[in-house]
C-alpha cells in the first residue's frame, strides 16, 4: 500500500481515544505490554473503525521501563498511572515520530484474528 508517498506494509491497530491524542501529536510514545523489532512508516488503524486513520514512523523501542522512568516519561505517552494503575503492564515504549492525519480515512481489509498489526 502507498499512502502519501510512502510504501506502508503494516498497521497498528489503536483505540480512538489514543489514536486521536498520536494523531493530534500530543502522543509520541506508545505504550504497549510487548517490544517491537518493527522500524520504518505504518498505517494507524483506528480500531473498529476498517479505517486507516493516518501514518506514522516507529523509531525504537524502549523497555521494560520502571514506574518511575514511565512517570517521568507522562507528557509523552498521556497515561496517568495513577488514575490507572492497572495499566503499569505497558511498559514497553515504541517511540513514533512524523505523523500524519490523513485528510480522508482509507478503508482497509481487515483480516481474522488481527489484533495488535495488519499486513497491507
Amino acid at each position: 500500500m502507498t499512502i502519501n508517498d510512502k510504501k506502508i506494509q503494516r498497521g497498528l491497530i489503536i483505540t480512538p481515544r489514543w489514536l486521536e491524542k498520536i494523531l493530534s501529536g500530543e502522543k509520541t510514545l506508545e505504550m504497549r505490554t510487548r517490544p517491537t523489532k518493527i522500524r520504518g512508516w505504518i498505517a494507524l488503524i483506528e480500531s473498529g473503525a476498517g479505517l486507516i486513520m493516518g501514518i506514522t514512523k516507529l523509531v525504537s523501542c524502549t523497555g521494560p521501563m520502571t514506574l518511575e522512568l514511565l512517570q517521568k516519561c507522562r507528557n509523552a505517552h498521556c497515561i496517568d498511572y495513577d488514575q490507572q494503575p492497572d495499566l503499569e503492564r505497558y511498559k514497553f515504549a515504541w517511540t513514533i515520530n512524523f505523523t500524519q492525519k490523513l485528510e480522508s480515512p482509507v478503508p482497509y481489509r481487515h483480516p481474522k484474528g488481527a489484533v495488535v498489526w495488519v499486513k497491507l
